[in-house]
C-alpha cells in the first residue's frame, strides 16, 4: 500500500506552492501540457514516483524556489540511487559564472561529475529555452599554443566521426581530459582556449546526434569560458 509523499507536501509549502504552481513551473521547462495536476496529485497523495527525467527536475525547481540543497532521494528514495539524474541544460551555470574564478569552477564541474568507466556525464541534461542560456562571443583566432594545436588535432578527428554513442563517449573523455589540464596549469590562455575548442565541437556532435540538451552545456560551458580573463592576462 502506497503512502502520501509528506517530503514533497512539505517542500511544496516551504516554496509557497500549491501542485498548479509545479505543474507551471515544470510544464515552462519541459513543454505545454507535460505535466497535469492530477499526476502531481498522485504523486502527493498516492505516493507515486514520477517518472524520469521527473525526480532531478521537480527537485531542483523547488530547491531554488527555497534556497535548499536537497538532494532526490529526500523526496523519492526510490531514485537515490541511480547513475544518472536529469538536471536542465543550465543548472549550476550562474554559480560557476559568478564564482571567483569561473574557468576552474568550469573545470571542476565537468571532472567532479564524470562517469569515466563510461565515458560520459552522470548527469542528463534536460534543454532549456535559448534565452536561459548564455551567449560566446566569437572565438579568437589568436596564435594557437601547445595545448590549442592538440585542441585543433582532436576536434578534427571528432568532427570526421560519425556522430554516435561512440563518438559522444569520445568527445567526453576528451572535454574531462582537457578540463583537467586546465586546472593543472593554473587557467592560462593557451588551455583555457583549447578546452573551448572542445567544448564547441563536443557540442555541436550531441546537437548533431540529438541530444539538445547534452549540446546546449557544452555550448553554455564554451561560453562562460570563453568570457573569462586567463590567469596570464589573455
Amino acid at each position: 500500500m502506497r503512502h502520501p509523499n509528506h517530503a514533497l507536501a512539505e517542500q511544496l509549502a516551504s516554496a509557497g506552492w500549491r501542485p498548479p504552481q509545479l505543474v507551471a513551473a515544470v510544464n515552462a521547462l519541459l513543454g505545454n501540457d507535460y505535466l497535469s495536476r492530477s499526476t502531481v496529485s498522485e504523486w502527493l497523495h498516492a505516493g507515486r514516483v514520477p517518472r524520469e527525467p521527473l525526480p532531478a527536475i521537480v527537485t531542483q525547481l523547488l530547491n531554488e524556489a527555497t534556497g535548499r540543497s536537497l538532494p532526490v532521494s529526500d523526496l523519492w528514495p526510490q531514485t537515490g540511487l541511480a547513475p544518472a539524474w536529469a538536471v536542465p541544460a543550465d543548472n549550476g551555470l550562474d554559480a560557476i559564472a559568478n564564482s571567483p574564478s569561473p574557468a576552474v569552477a568550469l573545470a571542476d564541474d565537468w571532472i567532479r561529475h564524470a562517469d569515466r568507466h563510461q565515458g560520459r556525464d552522470r548527469r542528463r541534461f534536460t534543454p532549456v529555452p535559448p534565452s536561459a542560456l548564455p551567449s560566446a562571443p566569437p572565438i579568437c583566432e589568436a596564435p594557437a599554443g601547445p595545448w590549442t594545436a592538440i585542441a585543433l588535432a582532436v576536434t578534427e578527428q571528432i568532427t570526421c566521426l560519425p556522430p554516435g554513442p561512440t563518438t559522444l563517449r569520445f568527445a567526453h573523455r576528451q572535454t574531462v581530459t582537457f578540463a583537467e589540464t586546465l586546472a593543472d596549469t593554473a587557467q592560462d590562455s593557451d588551455t583555457a582556449m583549447a578546452l573551448v575548442r572542445i567544448l564547441t565541437t563536443a557540442g555541436n556532435l550531441a546537437r548533431r546526434a540529438g541530444a539538445g540538451g547534452l549540446a546546449q552545456r557544452y555550448h553554455a560551458s564554451s561560453a562562460i569560458l570563453s568570457r573569462t580573463p586567463s590567469r596570464d592576462g589573455t
